[in-house]
């Protein structure tokens, strides 16, 4: 199967997102993504301890110099946790993120 038909699994989603002030219903912050990212309402939901929001770098992000912390592991097991991001905004020009040791941050 080659790349180009792996393309039409790929579906646009709408996604309602948070304005700076960490409001939804401001149609203007929404975006249809292929790309998802969670938002900071998504983490804190179903994440009871910070080890359950954290990630690991793919191989690709480690090839192009992703910052790592070799030490931590997650709960699958995987070694080396990264930070990343939130599609929330903490700030006008900010977003949230989830640091290595899975802990919201603004």
């Amino acid at each position: 199967m080659s790349d180009v038909s792996l393309k039409k699994f790929i579906l646009p989603v709408l996604l309602r997102n948070t304005d700076e002030n960490q409001n939804v219903g401001n149609e203007k912050f929404n975006t249809t993504d292929i790309v998802f990212l969670e938002s900071k309402e998504e983490v804190s939901g179903y994440s009871e301890n910070s080890s359950q929001r954290q990630t690991s770098p793919t191989d690709y992000a480690l090839a192009n110099g992703a910052y790592h912390w070799w030490e931590g592991v997650t709960q699958k097991g995987k070694k080396g946790v990264s930070w990343h991001f939130l599609r929330s905004a903490s700030s006008e020009d900010k977003s949230d993120i989830v640091n290595v040791a899975g802990d919201l941050n603004s």
